[in-house]
């Protein structure tokens, strides 16, 4: 979610089309679609943002912003009401449901970006501020710098989080926690 100030007519165009993506998953959606959510015409739409794979690369780094910024939240937040004996990388999991919500999102957004040049600026963004939060998460912890053990635990991080997710068969957040947990020791 992006903070107040930041509402113009470009976040309504880039909310649409991050809602369209969760909707169409591979597909993305077309110019035609994002004008209507909008409601614009998809003349306007065009002579303002763009073609279509400009108008997704925008979405796409302004979603990495987002992702990147309710990663340091939710480790920054819960770092400071857990008591000592419940911190670890459990705090990085999503805990209530606009988390999950953008989680999904996310995963959207990389099934869409497979293959596309046009989105690894956006994918870049997300995995250098994911990789930080990991990292600050482990210093937290008192665990010494240490670029593989960062990467591994950034992967186990992301794959619970992707079962957490999972349409068919999810993880709750207690059973995630303790898959990290157990991993992480």
């Amino acid at each position: 979610m992006r903070p107040l100030a930041e509402f113009s007519r470009t976040s309504d165009v880039l909310d649409a089309i991050n809602a369209l993506v969760v909707e169409g998953g591979l597909r993305g959606p077309s110019q035609r679609q994002i004008a209507a959510v909008v409601r614009i015409s998809p003349g306007t739409l065009m002579h303002e943002y763009g073609n279509r794979s400009e108008m997704l690369r925008r979405a796409c780094v302004q979603a990495a912003r987002d992702r990147v910024r309710i990663w340091n939240r939710r480790w920054s937040d819960r770092w400071h009401l857990a008591v000592p004996e419940r911190r670890g990388p459990a705090l990085l999991l999503p805990d209530h449901e606009q988390d999950l919500s953008h989680e999904r999102q996310w995963a959207a957004w990389r099934e869409l970006s497979r293959g596309d040049v046009a989105m690894l600026p956006g994918m870049g963004v997300a995995l250098e501020g994911e990789r930080r939060a990991v990292e600050w998460a482990r210093e937290q912890l008192g665990r010494e710098r240490d670029e593989l053990a960062t990467d591994a635990l950034l992967a186990l991080v992301t794959g619970v989080i992707t079962r957490m997710v999972d349409t068919e068969d999810p993880w709750t957040l207690e059973h995630a926690s303790r898959v990290l947990e157990s991993s992480w020791s």
